[in-house]
Formats: C-alpha cells, sequence, structure tokens
C-alpha cells in the first residue's frame, strides 16, 4: 500500500518495492509457560483521545474538513480501499485536483490516518478495560479510576520482551492499512502469546494459518460480542495444557521461519546488489 502510494499518489521517482516485515525473537518467550503467565489480557499502546482531534477540525477551511469527515467515516465503516484513495475519492466528488501541489492532499491523508488510528485504538482499549485486562501506555482521556482494567503507563521498549513473555494475550490495532501485519502481531507469535487483533479480509487470509491468531471487526456494532466471542476461544482451546504449549511452540517456529531477522537481512542484501546492477547497467541509460 506504501509502495503504491508511493508511485501514484507522490509519482516517486526512485526504486521502491515490497518485504515482508522482519521481528526479533523473544529471548523469554520460554521462560514462563502459557498457563503460569500471571496477565492474561495486554494492551500495548499510547492512546489519543479522537474526540479532541475531531474536535480540532473546526479550525480546517470547510472544504478540507468536508472531505477529512467524509473519508473517516467511509474508512470507520469498513475499510475496503486505502487512506491515500479514500481521501483522493472525497476530493474527486468535489472536482478538486492539486496537481504538483500535494501538501493540502498529504495533509488531509495524515489527519484522516491520525483519527482513524485513535477511534479504533480507543474502541479496543475500552473492550480491554471491560475485561479487566492490563493497559500500558498513556491514556489521559480514559476514566482510569473505577476501571476494571489496571493501567500501567508508559514502558521502555526494552522492557517490553520481558512483557510479552508475562502475557497470554496480546490486544492489538493495526495501522490503517489492509494488508499489513503489525510488529504486535508479530511480537505475540515470536512470544508464544494469542494475539487479538482487529480484522481485514487480506490479513486474516495471510495470518489466519495461525491457530493463536485471533481478530474481530472494529467497524461492527457487535464488536464487543466478537472481542467476547474471540476471548471464549482462546480459553476453550487453553483448557489442554500440555496442547496449548505445543501449538504456541509451533506458532513460534513457523513466524520465525517466515518474519524472522535472518529471512529479512537476507532479502535486504538481495536488494543491495541492484546498486550493482545499476551501475553495471549504466551503457544502457538514455536521455529522453
Amino acid at each position: 500500500e506504501f509502495v503504491d502510494f508511493y508511485a501514484h499518489f507522490m509519482g516517486g521517482k526512485n526504486f521502491a518495492t515490497v518485504l515482508l516485515p522482519g521481528y526479533p525473537s523473544n529471548p523469554h518467550a520460554s521462560a514462563i509457560p502459557w498457563h503460569e503467565r500471571d496477565l492474561e489480557l495486554v494492551f500495548v499502546k499510547t492512546g489519543a483521545d479522537p474526540q479532541a482531534m475531531r474536535a480540532g477540525w473546526a479550525n480546517l477551511p470547510r472544504l478540507i474538513r468536508d472531505v477529512v469527515e467524509q473519508a473517516s467515516q467511509t474508512a470507520l465503516a469498513g475499510q475496503k480501499d486505502t487512506i491515500g484513495q479514500i481521501v483522493a475519492d472525497a476530493f474527486a466528488e468535489r472536482q478538486v485536483h492539486f496537481g504538483n501541489r500535494l501538501a493540502p492532499f498529504m495533509r488531509s491523508c495524515w489527519l484522516v490516518d491520525s483519527y482513524v488510528r485513535a477511534f479504533r485504538a480507543d474502541r479496543m482499549a475500552r473492550q480491554v478495560m471491560r475485561h479487566g485486562g492490563h493497559i500500558f501506555g498513556k491514556w489521559p482521556h480514559l476514566e482510569q479510576a473505577n476501571s476494571r482494567a489496571v493501567f500501567h503507563g508508559p514502558i521502555a521498549a526494552h522492557e517490553l520482551n520481558k512483557l510479552y513473555g508475562r502475557s497470554r494475550i496480546l490486544a492489538n490495532t493495526v495501522p490503517c492499512t489492509l494488508t499489513g501485519a503489525h510488529d504486535r502481531i508479530l511480537a505475540s507469535f515470536l512470544s508464544k502469546a494469542f494475539t487479538l487483533t482487529d480484522s481485514s479480509q487480506a490479513r486474516d487470509e495471510s495470518l489466519g494459518i495461525y491457530p493463536s491468531y485471533k481478530s474481530a471487526p472494529i467497524h461492527d456494532p457487535a464488536f464487543a460480542d466478537a472481542v467476547d466471542q474471540r476471548l471464549s476461544e482462546i480459553r476453550q482451546m487453553a483448557k489442554d495444557p500440555n496442547g496449548t504449549q505445543m501449538m504456541l511452540n509451533d506458532v513460534y517456529a513457523k513466524a520465525e521461519e517466515r518474519f524472522g531477522l535472518d529471512q529479512f537481512i537476507a532479502k535486504m542484501l538481495e536488494l543491495l546488489l541492484l546498486n550493482n546492477f545499476e551501475a553495471d547497467s549504466s551503457v544502457y541509460e538514455f536521455t529522453a
């Protein structure tokens, strides 16, 4: 999606391609058996107040405000296109063309992307609160005093592996992409934990082969019921401790083979050879 945006909207002039993401293995993944971990449901993310963000739109020009409003609602209703395409379509409906003056378009994409991310993260956080989970990160706009959840505040990045190694289920929301596998999903695979994340068709098809991967449609009005169902499925699967641990070990091995840093670095090194290929191809350069 980012390559398409770069090529189509930005008119990219440089080489660009897509690699599967790489993620390091967790040295604490096997330290605590899954059934002995003390944190059942964990959400690690810093939140932003979507209502406050939306209130800030009042200062935007009317045209931009209408575009951002329409594009945000389109994305939140069940995103089927990229944010860039959704925003472009909203401008096209108003017969607006930017030519090479892309800054207003790019800023509009950022406004929509930021709001949709915040809205989805807020919605997931409230489900984690409802289930009495553990939330790490700054969430100043949420009512914490009377919540069933435990708010731990920010956590240093170098402490995340230990935290994940204590967690049974890692909640997650993905940035506004249709296909991307967010790093928290990969972290859960490589920490021998379950994942509970927002769904997309492409992501579910790609990652649904891992039985520890669970997703729920965050745009659906019945999202809370779907979360309840996914957590119930995990608890049902976990009734057999030995079987659960064997399954998580298998997910770990398969995810490391597919997303491990070794394969990622190998692909990066292959791409570096394109520099040599380009240098050797200088005889084919031409001037239009």
